[in-house]
């Protein structure tokens, strides 16, 4: 049987410094795998918890190592700590694991001038991206804007449309950013025509993204956990034009919507 090799001062000293990496390498790689899978808690406070946990281990195990030799377990002790926040504070300058690419289509230099989000899946990637620019530049070619315009003096403008995809990452969902230019005044004649962009938008959306939404781990305060949004059938704006002068709303979406909207601009003559 080989005989076991006795622990020196030194040795126990590099097992402080050293020990506190290995458990912050391993807890940070974990915390990763948790913000990517979503399948392990996502809170800051946990794992900086199972940190300073496996430090305290570490340090009691160092102790008795320095005691049954005959050294200075607090020293060995004290070195463990200061160990560990040396090595959280230099875990900061760690470069971040290189995630999913942001998506482009469209006019990278353009500068925005009017835009808006739309939730995606995990499965609505570069290839889905181009398809929903092409549905974009459409609008334009087929005129579908001129429907939002009262078909009169309101001029229907030529959009141009860059889009980008942001992957989801630990403080934001995973989106579909839509910009463009010139942009509609949603408080002035281009009011019903800037809502019909975005249901336009919104339907070329659901037409080519169809992977399921996604569950990004919401959890109430009850601790009851929120289940994955999914939106509900979109309803084309209308575009009360009779009322548009009135200086109230004139845009409504259902039945109900359409007759509260004339009752209120009728009370307020």
């Amino acid at each position: 049987m080989a005989k076991r090799t006795r622990l020196t001062t030194r040795g126990i000293r590099l097992r402080a410094i050293f020990l506190p990496l290995v458990a912050f390498l391993v807890i940070l790689a974990i915390n990763i795998i948790a913000l990517r899978t979503r399948l392990l808690p996502e809170q800051a406070s946990v794992w900086m918890f199972l940190f300073l946990a496996s430090v305290l281990l570490i340090a009691w195990s160092l102790w008795w190592k320095a005691k049954e030799i005959g050294g200075r377990p607090w020293r060995t002790v004290i070195l463990c700590v200061v160990s560990s926040f040396a090595w959280f504070f230099l875990g900061q300058f760690i470069p971040e694991i290189p995630r999913e690419p942001t998506y482009q289509a469209g006019d990278r230099g353009m500068r925005s001038e009017g835009g808006f989000t739309m939730s995606a899946s995990r499965e609505f990637k570069q290839g889905q991206l181009d398809r929903l620019y092409a549905r974009a530049q459409h609008i334009n070619e087929s005129g579908a804007l001129s429907d939002f315009s009262c078909h009169d003096s309101i001029p229907v403008p030529t959009l141009q449309f860059h889009l980008s995809l942001e992957p989801e990452g630990e403080y934001n969902e995973r989106n579909v950013h839509v910009a463009f230019r010139p942009g509609l005044s949603n408080a002035g004649d281009q009011r019903c025509m800037d809502f019909g962009l975005s249901w336009l938008m919104e339907s070329a959306m659901k037409d080519i993204d169809k992977g399921p939404p996604v569950d990004y781990g919401y959890v109430r305060s009850t601790g009851e956990r929120v289940p994955p949004y999914v939106a509900g059938s979109l309803q084309k704006p209308r575009c009360l034009c009779d009322l548009r002068a009135s200086g109230r709303e004139w845009v409504a979406w259902t039945d109900a919507g359409e007759r509260h909207t004339r009752e209120d601009a009728a009370r307020a003559r």
